[in-house]
């Protein structure tokens, strides 16, 4: 659960380059192939409710609604349906602790230990800027013991989980990364802070308790008074203490268990047990405005906005070892902020071909967003069910529809 999920797909039609095409446009046979695409995902994959939302540089979002927000299909899915967002949300996150660092109350280099006192001795070393990065030594409290919390969440998906009562159980049952259990994929993860990287919720728990303290300030209120309000995201909630279920328009999540092939409803599961790591709620059209006011300048001064697109490698190779800052050429996929940097995966891609993207699962709702740079195009698309679809082959025929030429170059 609010895991990165696998970003490793086939991303070959996205690029990055310093020439954007600002004029493209969904038409009305446009619209109906895009509308297609996402039937057919959602049937085949057997899922109640998708929605999925284009944005074109300067011309109104388009949103695709496709299926029910019920299992039963009595309620169509429709642009004012919310999804929980899960990880998505981590960008909010990060972009809030960046704006404080821009104003002093936070530094960089700030660690644990000046924050929480000697509360997690393991962990006090880990800086504000590993937490972010993904290359502190924390274990992700969502693999603890190949799915200790997990298995506490399911037997009592209801309960408020307070951001230290996630990092005591967290550190009861690391409290450090591992790269020798099987059971358990973190193969480059840092042994020391810094030395090394691997995806942990566990990060942003922790940046969530630093940044309450260094501003005085719920981040409950923070989401609504630095993000939400000032863009405008008027469908989008940050209330992980409240029921999901309760909220107007939501709709219901459904988990699909792979080994016994039975979909359970995971409605009222509490977004308490995400928090910061994962509990927005919001439409894809929302979504999307996040993406492009983050990427146009609208959220972060330019020195904050370089730091949380200074990305890190997440694996060793001949660019880089992990945990290190990334080149800016090269084909090493890199982690920052809540944003994924993937290379293109094609023959004749360029060094500097990229995408930003980012994943977010919760117990029964899927999102992603991507930026596409050579297009400065956004596509962001959200489901109510997991254990089912895989966003990876979905986003690039939807690309290659709007953007047909690439198949000449790019395949």
């Amino acid at each position: 659960m609010i895991v990165l999920a696998s970003l490793v797909f086939s991303l070959s039609v996205f690029a990055e380059n310093q020439s954007p095409k600002p004029n493209a446009s969904c038409d009305t046979a446009c619209i109906k192939k895009i509308q297609t695409i996402i039937d057919n995902y959602r049937i085949k994959n057997h899922i109640s409710g998708l929605q999925a939302t284009l944005s074109f540089t300067n011309q109104p979002m388009q949103v695709f609604s496709s299926g029910s927000k019920t299992i039963d299909g009595k309620n169509p899915v429709d642009a004012n349906t919310r999804f929980e967002i899960g990880s998505t949300t981590k960008s909010f996150t990060a972009s809030i602790v960046l704006q404080l660092v821009k104003e002093g109350k936070i530094n960089l280099e700030d660690t644990v230990g000046k924050w929480l006192g000697d509360e997690y001795p393991a962990w006090e070393d880990n800086t504000v800027n590993d937490l972010l990065n993904m290359t502190s030594n924390t274990f992700d409290y969502f693999d603890n013991d190949s799915g200790i919390f997990e298995k506490i969440y399911w037997q009592n998906p209801t309960h408020i989980w307070t951001t230290k009562e996630l990092n005591d159980l967290c550190y009861k049952n690391g409290p450090n990364c591992t790269r020798n259990n099987p059971k358990i994929h973190t193969p480059f993860c840092a042994e020391k802070p810094g030395q090394g990287w691997s995806y942990s919720n566990t990060n942003y728990i922790l940046l969530e308790r630093i940044v309450e303290k260094a501003s005085g300030t719920s981040f409950t209120k923070l989401m609504q008074q630095r993000i939400l309000a000032p863009l405008e995201l008027n469908a989008a909630i940050y209330d992980p203490e409240k029921n999901p279920a309760t909220i107007k328009d939501f709709a219901h999540a459904y988990h699909y268990n792979k080994d016994t092939k039975t979909t359970e409803d995971v409605t009222d599961f509490s977004l308490s047990a995400a928090r910061a790591a994962g509990a927005i709620i919001a439409t894809t059209e929302d979504l999307a405005k996040w993406v492009r006011a983050l990427f146009s300048g609208k959220v972060l001064a330019p020195r904050e906005f370089q730091r949380m697109t200074n990305v890190v490698c997440t694996q060793s190779t001949t660019d880089c070892q992990a945990g290190e800052l990334a080149p800016k050429l090269g084909k090493s996929t890199g982690y920052s902020c809540g944003l994924m940097r993937v290379p293109a995966f094609t023959p004749n891609a360029s060094a500097n071909d990229f995408v930003w993207v980012h994943t977010g699962g919760s117990a029964g709702h899927g999102s992603i967003f991507i930026y596409d740079v050579k297009n400065n195009f956004v596509l962001t698309a959200m489901q109510n069910q997991i254990g089912t679809g895989d966003f990876g082959p979905l986003v690039k025929e939807i690309d290659l529809a709007l953007f047909p030429e690439e198949k000449t170059t790019n395949q």
